[in-house]
Formats: C-alpha cells, sequence, structure tokens
C-alpha cells in the first residue's frame, strides 16, 4: 500500500497521536505507582528518569541509522515494541521488572520522533510551520483525550489496567505503518533549486545557543509537566480522577495553541514565537504554586500547555534551517535526543528537591531556567532582525512538490 497526500498526512498525524500517548501515560499513572510500591518523590521521579533517558539516547541513534537507510522500515517495529513493553508492564508484580518493561517501551518510543520529523521536512516545501503545527495538534488532542478517558476509567479500573489499554493502539499503528510506505517524491527541477539554492544553516555559535535555549527551555518545563497530576493530588488534595481531567486541559490548550503558533511563525517569524511562549509559561507555573480556587489552577494549567506547545512548531523550523551539511534525521535526532535527555534528568531532580522543599517550591525553582532561555531567544531573535529571516520565509512563491 502506498501513501500519498493527504493520506500520508493522516497516517503521520495518527502516528504521532499514538507515540505521544507513550510518552505521557507514566505521568498519569504515576501518583499510583508512587502509592502501590510505596516510593517518595525522588524514588518516583527516577522511574521517569530511566524511561526517558532509553529514549534519550536510541533516538539520536535512530536518527542518524535513518539518514543512512529507510526510515519507514523503523517505525511499524517501533510501535510494536512500545506496545508489547507497556502490554507486559501491565503483568509485572514487581517494581524491577515494571522498570525492565518500560524501559522496552522506551526504545519503541524512540524510533518515531526524529524519523517523522524528518520525513515531514523532507516533503514540506510551503507553510511549514502550519504543518508542523497541524503535526503537533494530533500529538496533543490524542494526549487530551487520553487524560480525559483514563480520568473516567481510573474509577473504574486500576493503573496496570490503563497501562496495558493505552497500549492498543499502537499495535494498530504498528499494522498501518507495516503495510503501507510513502509515495516516492517526485523532485523537479524547481524544486531542486529552491532546495540546494536556499539560504544557509545557522552559524554555528547561534546553533549552540539555538540547542542551549532549548536545552533551558525543556529543564524548565518537562519535570512540571510530569509531576502535575502528582501535585494536585499530594499537594492541593484532588481526587486522583479529578486531578487526571485537570491535566488533560494542559494538551487541551496545547491542541489550541499549535495550530495558532504555527500559522503565525509563517506569517511573523520563528523567534518572535518562541518569545512569546516562554512569556506565557513562566507566569503560569508561578500560579499553579499558589493556594488559588481551582478554577484558576485549570487556567493556568492550560495557559502552561499554550505555551510549551506553542514553541514547538517554530523550533521545528529553526531546526530546518540546521539541516545543512547533516542529514535530517541527525538533526532532529539530535535535538529529540537532547530534549529527551534533559527530560530524563528533570524529574529525579526535582523530585529529590521536593523532598526537601515541596512540589510547588520545586517548580518555582525550575522555572528559573526559563528566565535564561528567554534571554537567549531574545538574543537569537535580535541577531536575524536586520535581513527577513529565512527560516522562515523560504520558499514562499515555490510550488508545492508532489506530496508522498
Amino acid at each position: 500500500m502506498t501513501y500519498s497526500g493527504k493520506r500520508f498526512r493522516i497516517v503521520c498525524f495518527f502516528g504521532h497521536g499514538v507515540n505521544d500517548l507513550y510518552w505521557f501515560i507514566l505521568p498519569l499513572v504515576l501518583p499510583l505507582i508512587l502509592k502501590t510500591f510505596g516510593l517518595s518523590y525522588g524514588k518516583a521521579g527516577g522511574i521517569l528518569t530511566v524511561y526517558l533517558l532509553v529514549i534519550a539516547i536510541l533516538s539520536f541513534l535512530f536518527g542518524k541509522l535513518s539518514d543512512r537507510s529507510s526510515r519507514w522500515i523503523l517505525l511499524g517495529p517501533g510501535f510494536f515494541a512500545a506496545s508489547a513493553g507497556l502490554i507486559l508492564s501491565g503483568f509485572m508484580p514487581n517494581l524491577a521488572f515494571l522498570v525492565l518493561c518500560l524501559g522496552i517501551t522506551g526504545i519503541g518510543v524512540s524510533t518515531f520522533h526524529p524519523l517523522m520529523y524528518a520525513t515531514i521536512d523532507e516533503r514540506t516545501r510551503i507553510k511549514r510551520g502550519d504543518t508542523f503545527g497541524k503535526y503537533e495538534f494530533w500529538g496533543s488532542t490524542a494526549i487530551f483525550i487520553m487524560f480525559v478517558v483514563n480520568g473516567t476509567l481510573l474509577r473504574i479500573i486500576g493503573w496496570k489496567q490503563i497501562l496495558i489499554m493505552t497500549a492498543l493502539p499502537g499495535v494498530a499503528a504498528g499494522i498501518i505503518y507495516s503495510i503501507g510506505k510513502p509515495e516516492p517524491m517526485a523532485i523537479g527541477k524547481e524544486e531542486d533549486e529552491a532546495i540546494s539554492g536556499s539560504t544557509p544553516g545557522l552559524p554555528s555559535g547561534i546553533f549552540i545557543l539555538f540547542l542551549l535555549s532549548i536545552l533551558l527551555r525543556i529543564l524548565g518545563t518537562t519535570a512540571t509537566m510530569n509531576f502535575i497530576p502528582t501535585y494536585l493530588v499530594a499537594e492541593v488534595g484532588i481526587d486522583n480522577s479529578i486531578a487526571t481531567y485537570a491535566s488533560g486541559l494542559l494538551f487541551f490548550g496545547g491542541m489550541l495553541a499549535s495550530i495558532l503558533a504555527g500559522k503565525s511563525a509563517d506569517r511573523w517569524g520563528a523567534f518572535p514565537i518562541l518569545v512569546t511562549a516562554i512569556l506565557v509559561i513562566i507566569p503560569s507555573i508561578f500560579v499553579l504554586t499558589l493556594k488559588v480556587p481551582l478554577w484558576v489552577y485549570g487556567v493556568s494549567i492550560f495557559l502552561f500547555g499554550a505555551g510549551v506547545s506553542a514553541g514547538l512548531p517554530a523550533q521545528n523550523m529553526v531546526a530546518f534551517s540546521l539541516s545543512k551539511g547533516m542529514g535530517g534525521g541527525e538533526v532532529f535526532g539530535i535535538i529529540t535526543a537532547m530534549m529527551t535527555l534533559i527530560a530524563a534528568v528533570n524529574p529525579v531532580l526535582l523530585g529529590m528537591l521536593a523532598d526537601r522543599t515541596g512540589l510547588g517550591n520545586a517548580f518555582r525553582i525550575f522555572a528559573i531556567p526559563l528566565a535564561a532561555s528567554l534571554i537567549i531567544t531574545i538574543i537569537l531573535m535580535r541577531s536575524r532582525k536586520p535581513r527577513r529571516s529565512p527560516l522562515i520565509h523560504r520558499n514562499r512563491h515555490t510550488r508545492p512538490p508532489h506530496q508522498g
């Protein structure tokens, strides 16, 4: 079976939604894992760290490998491995075997993001922001649905059954990605000129600053995202199922923001959107740590999710400019690995800090890197200001290539 045009985009967006379920199912059930095994915040964070560390290391390796072989053949087996690991996790009787099976899930999860980002990038010649915005939209939509559905199911069944049920869409994705592949790209003369004669990538110094800005932004957001359900249950005193619904607001905010941010980045540029995203995130974290009415927590979580997702399409657009001289899989593999590595270290650091200061104070401390990321992003934006940034407006008048 060949996936072309609209069918290709549907397959990509569906795969993204399913893959993102595996990224966020663990934070959803973490409060119950913590309770089941009698873990401290630090040890609970350690489980997330092991899981994300596997994804970080292998994302880079799979991304680099994909530039030397067919990307698509890795995706189907990746979904099957992720599903198998999660299903097995639902049957494990002790913590050690649970962590081992989650590691298998992490192996499968690591195949998708660097490979798919590079694939979409190669097949998109105009309106990259809009395309990446829709891509992020479907990821946030899937997670939002998961939080709502699983929030209801947690009242009926246990967290182990939740893991098993969440694995089932991955089986369907594995089949879809195994029985079909994209139509070969047809690149005409005009597209060849667009590719070979387009703007050069960012200078190496700008590249390093850009990676540092990502690192700091991820440092300030991922641990907070992962611990929001636990914070609402342990510190605010909300029932676990209600906390799950509240956490769904984070991804509902991401759904709405990703589409708007992608279109805005095409119009105004990537760096202004990144700056705006961080300016939304910082105050939302501080409001979350205050003693406020429950609806204010909801608004804060919604805005936090909106800020986190709004930065992703713009970030991917900047990353595209870095792929000059490097394979797309390698570039996106580096960025995905770096983001995941920070996300892997974050939970255990925040958990250990929370054991000493409380989760609210830990959230505030982890917001400090966001201020540094904001400063660096503003510097990058000003360094690109004298001339119209090609990161965003490249090939505006180039006809789109044949989609496949």
